[in-house]
This record gives structure tokens, sequence and C-alpha cells, in this order.
């Protein structure tokens, strides 16, 4: 699953797609998927999350690696260039906070949250 944020000026489009594989043996192909203008205050929280998990500021990776779970990735690019952070199964902290704060926008329930 993906979730998209796109910023342009004063407005926010939210971009999420879901695949039927298995994880990262067989994509599959879409089961889901939604796109949709963010409201004003949905991008005040997106401008709120990304200020108070300063994901953007962590390091591209770390040394976590495993056999199974779940692999977080957010990815950034703006007029400064393109950048990176990417993560094996954090269930706590800034990137897990801002990856539920992303999947709870699609309006779609897991159980994680």
């Amino acid at each position: 699953m993906f979730v998209r944020f796109t910023i342009t000026g004063d407005r926010a489009t939210l971009i999420a797609k879901e695949l039927s594989g298995a994880g990262g043996y067989e994509p599959g192909t879409i089961s889901r998927q939604v796109e949709r203008d963010l409201s004003e205050r949905e991008m005040q929280a997106l401008s709120r999350i990304l200020k108070q998990t300063a994901v953007l500021d962590l390091p591209p990776v770390d040394c976590m690696l495993g056999a199974d779970g779940s692999q977080w990735i957010v990815e950034a690019a703006d007029n400064e260039g393109y950048k990176y952070i990417n993560r094996w199964s954090h269930n706590f902290g800034p990137i897990h906070d801002f990856g539920i704060f992303a999947l709870k926008l699609t309006g779609w329930r897991y159980e994680i949250y």
C-alpha cells in the first residue's frame, strides 16, 4: 500500500492504493484506491504531524532488518531536492506515527490502529 500527498500552493491531494498481493513476495493488482483533496483542517494536521515527528529530518536508513514485518518508507521531493527514510517494522516512534496518520486519512481501517 502507499499513500501519496501532493502539495501545490494552498491545495493538497491524497492518492492511496492498496495491492492484493502478499507484501514483498508478490505485489498483485490494485485492490482499492482513493484520490481526493485534503480539507484545510487535514492540511493543517499534515503540517503539524510533519513538524511533531520531524520524520523528514531522520537519517535515510537504520540497521534493523527482518524476514517478516512491515517496511515504512517516507519520501519527499521539493525545490531543495529529494529525500527518503526507510525503516523496518517500527511499531513506535516518528515514522510509525506519521505512517498511521497517513493511513487514517485514506478512510480505510486496519488492525494496527
